[in-house]
């Protein structure tokens, strides 16, 4: 089940400042179509991470790591390359 922004920062407030729990919330708000398993889901990720925002695996991230790197020693480059010519703009007579 799909939740917009607005129905998961709902969703995380009263679960944090009002400790609602899954049956009250589906009870409480019965127009919006949820499923028990969607919001099952989200309220263990509020209580798990305190955050309803994407978390991304140890995995993806090593995954990643080298590509953000070649991408960073790159742009290390670049901007060496550039000081140099500014300093050598600045030099000549």
């Amino acid at each position: 089940m799909l939740f917009t922004v607005e129905d998961k920062h709902l969703i995380k407030v009263l679960r944090e400042e009002k400790r609602y729990s899954l049956r009250r919330l589906l009870e409480e708000f019965p127009i919006i179509n949820r499923t028990r398993g969607g919001l099952d889901y989200l309220l263990k990720k509020i209580d798990h991470c305190g955050s309803t925002a994407r978390t991304y695996s140890r995995n993806t991230l090593i995954k990643c790591l080298p590509s953000m790197i070649n991408s960073i020693l790159k742009l290390r480059q670049i901007y060496i390359i550039r000081v140099q010519l500014n300093s050598l703009m600045c030099f000549t007579p």
